[in-house]
């Protein structure tokens, strides 16, 4: 959470993700409705280790 409401287009990190905000909607003095873009998250592939040999 910020202390200020985010600007269109700025950078935020939330939960240790990187995200832009793509808009801000103002519901009243108080309440904000802010539309958050995250980067794509890398997922780990799997290597195959030629030295091994399947289970049989």
């Amino acid at each position: 959470m910020l202390q200020r409401v985010p600007e269109v287009g700025e950078n935020l990190k939330l939960k240790g993700r990187k995200g832009k905000v793509e808009s801000v909607l103002a519901v009243d003095e108080k309440t904000y409705h802010v539309q958050v873009t995250l980067e794509a998250k890398a997922k780990p592939g799997v290597t195959a280790d030629p030295g091994k040999k399947k289970k049989k």
